[in-house]
């Protein structure tokens, strides 16, 4: 197993090649991990418009601290 400076290491490298590449490189360790704190681990927040506190006249958005996924990094 890797230690936990390791592994914030080699997903800290992956997240740089994403920003360079575009493209998703991992590694990903499930215990590095929490439920995002924006949007409670639903991936999508509700914003209500303007003047109206009926739900029909919310709109979804998806979540950009943690990108829709839910989770975030610790």
């Amino acid at each position: 197993m890797f230690t936990k400076e390791m592994r914030k290491a080699l997903e800290a490298d992956g997240l740089t090649l994403n920003q360079l590449t575009g493209e998703d490189h991992g590694p990903y360790f499930i215990d590095t991990w929490e439920t995002c704190s924006d949007c409670s681990g639903d991936g999508e927040i509700l914003e209500a418009r303007p003047q109206h506190d009926d739900q029909e006249f919310c709109v979804v958005r998806q979540c950009e601290k943690c990108g829709g996924s839910g989770w975030v990094c610790q």
